[in-house]
């Protein structure tokens, strides 16, 4: 009977929002369009704008635009841009910072446009191809057409040569970023383009082709052993055991705090945000800024993809059908809040390196509930998602010398086989798994030089010295 109350508990709070979740950041330079009073600095020509508690990535608000073809949405404030420093010294740039949501995925794009006074000094597209929350995140001197000033203090936003409705919510005017961070997608792929940091390049890996050819079927032989690796893999991953009301109880308790619920069929619950997403506000507030702002509100990715896991491990365990069905019910609705809030194909975040860290249990656990994905209809897309953050495109590279970095090994090998092994079966997923074989087989072997990872002597490299914490973890 307990097991039927809760179960009732989880639909009705999938059908009521009962949040209290304020803004976490307060600051000028910050509009979080949670009060009427922010209408004040807007505009609109051709369309209308309100404050909306349809969807909001901070707070409980977000500023809901709705434009007809070629309409224009304008903010008056003083951006408070500042120029890099000529000197070279601080290598911090000065960004602008916005949350898009998008109901209906279109391909065209809408044109941000920043003014001082009747001046057009620089701008940028956004691609409208996406359903969610997505981020941009860009330097006004690299990232930007056109020449920022200071005292710059108009925004416009152009729409589509079609009508539509969006919704904007965390508008950071200005604020200096760490130049390195800045993370292209399929939204803004043109970010910060030069950069060479290997976690930055979910966009660039997404466009490398296979180099192998594809077979026209899969064999009976190959089918057999793609089904051993999965055994093999969930034998790595958790361990069968009887699931007790204890953690039943603690699960739902986890499972509650993020407020997930279902309306209309849309779901809302507690915003999420990647760890790194916090660099936003270092410089704004100097010596009180919080590293862990996000963790510390229990909102950051990590936790939530970690109780996701206990989830899948727990609905695998479960031997009750009504234990079951309760389960299959949080993690799917865990998935679909966390594609609704940007965590989905194509989609970086704004800041994004070192992601791996907190990404871990994203990919073990869509894959150990990728047969409850397939019957939900979400495996397309879930799978797409798996590839585009492990970046698993990278295995179709032939690699030229041996050895692999060790936060490789660490973060996103695990990961990658994970995405792979979770692709529907056919031909692409073996080709896939011919592709991974060859690139971790050639990782194991021992670098040159100072080179990541492994040495034929045993010792283990990172960032050309020996290593150790790494390597348990790697």
């Amino acid at each position: 009977m307990k097991t039927k109350v809760y179960l009732l508990i989880v639909v009705t709070l999938s059908m009521f929002s009962t949040s209290m979740l304020g803004q976490v950041v307060k600051h000028p330079r910050l509009l979080s369009f949670e009060k009427k009073q922010s209408l004040e600095l807007i505009s609109a020509n051709k369309s209308k704008v309100s404050i909306s508690d349809a969807h909001y990535k901070d707070g409980l608000k977000s500023l809901k635009w709705e434009f007809k073809p070629n309409a224009e949405l304008s903010i008056l404030k003083d951006l408070n841009f500042e120029p890099k420093d000529s000197t070279g010294t601080d290598t911090y740039l000065s960004s602008f910072v916005v949350w898009v949501y998008n109901e209906s995925p279109i391909d065209d794009q809408i044109v941000f446009k920043f003014f001082k006074d009747d001046k057009l000094c620089s701008s940028f597209p956004m691609k409208l191809n996406f359903r969610g929350w997505r981020s941009a995140y860009l330097s006004y001197e690299r990232d930007m057409e056109g020449i920022p000033e200071v005292g710059m203090n108009c925004i416009k936003v152009n729409a589509p040569d079609s009508s539509g409705t969006l919704y904007f919510d965390m508008l950071l005017t200005a604020t200096l970023v760490d130049h390195r961070h800045h993370t292209p997608d399929i939204q803004l792929p043109f970010v910060n383009a030069s950069s060479s940091n290997h976690w930055l390049a979910l966009y660039s890996t997404s466009l490398i082709q296979p180099d192998l050819p594809l077979q026209n079927s899969v064999s009976i032989a190959q089918k057999e052993e793609i089904f051993e690796i999965e055994n093999r893999l969930r034998q790595l991953l958790y361990t069968s055991s009887k699931l007790t009301n204890k953690q039943l109880h603690k699960l739902r308790e986890s499972y509650a705090w993020y407020e997930i619920t279902r309306k209309n069929d849309r779901v809302k619950g507690r915003p999420l945000f990647y760890v790194r997403a916090s660099e936003a506000f270092e410089r704004l507030f100097p010596g009180t800024w919080n590293a862990n702002l996000y963790v510390d509100q229990g909102i950051e990715l990590r936790e939530y993809f970690n109780l996701m896991s206990d989830i899948a491990i727990a609905y695998l365990n479960a031997e009750n059908p009504i234990d079951k069905k309760e389960l299959r019910l949080m993690f799917i609705n865990m998935y679909d809040h966390a594609a609704d809030q940007g965590v989905a194909y194509g989609s970086a975040m704004g800041i994004f390196t070192h992601f791996g860290y907190s990404f871990r249990k994203f990919f073990t656990s869509y894959f150990l509930m990728k047969d409850v994905l397939a019957e939900e209809g979400r495996l397309e897309d879930a799978s797409k998602a798996l590839l585009w953050y492990s970046m698993a495109n990278e295995v179709f590279t032939v690699p030229l010398d041996p050895g692999m970095d060790i936060d490789t090994f660490n973060t996103l090998a695990v990961g990658r086989i994970s995405s792979i092994l979770a692709m529907p079966e056919g031909p692409e997923k073996v080709r896939y798994l011919k592709s991974y074989s060859r690139w971790i087989n050639n990782g194991c072997l021992p670098a040159k030089g100072l080179d990541d990872s492994f040495k034929s002597d045993g010792s283990v490299y990172h960032h050309k010295i020996i290593t150790q914490p790494m390597v348990w973890e790697g």
